[in-house]
């Protein structure tokens, strides 16, 4: 996870005729949710499985994707189950009790899940980034539309930490 001595810190120097202190002030950035959704079969999944391998290199074989892990010196969770609350919640519950800086999860357009989803991540000081799938309704492209997908959401998460 990420260290108590990764997070960057300040030292604000206060003076008073009483001599002086010094007092630390953390500065953690402003947590993030991105939530992917869309309906049935759009690709969730396989996006943020991709979005995994794009961020660490490693191949989830499974049949979703449920990781916490360190990227550039930010905690990120990747949680693809999100059909159904019941699916949902374990995995989603999971990133936030890491303490995850940003949550990448998916879930269906409406429902308990993205109520859940949505409610939960405002709750806990998480800014919520909400985007689409890209459906092809043909099928030919749409192995290249969760490529795209997958490189959008790292783009995102590249440009927050850049302006941290």
């Amino acid at each position: 996870g990420m260290s108590k001595s990764k997070t960057p810190t300040s030292f604000l120097y206060i003076r008073s005729d009483k001599g002086s202190r010094r007092i630390q002030i953390s500065l953690r950035m402003q947590k993030v949710a991105i939530c992917l959704s869309s309906g049935a079969n759009h690709g969730k999944s396989t996006s943020l499985k991709k979005l995994g391998y794009l961020l660490i290199g490693e191949l989830c074989t499974e049949r979703e994707i449920l990781k916490v892990f360190d990227y550039r010196g930010v905690q990120v969770g990747i949680s693809s189950s999100g059909d159904y609350l019941d699916y949902f919640k374990p995995g989603f519950d999971h990133l936030i009790a890491s303490e995850c800086d940003i949550v990448v999860c998916a879930c269906r357009s409406k429902g308990a899940a993205a109520d859940y989803a949505y409610n939960t991540s405002k709750n806990m000081g998480y800014e919520v980034i909400w985007m689409g799938a890209a459906v092809d309704y043909g099928n030919s492209f749409q192995d290249i539309c969760n490529n795209q997908i997958a490189n959008a959401i790292k783009g995102i998460i590249d440009e927050i930490i850049d302006n941290q």
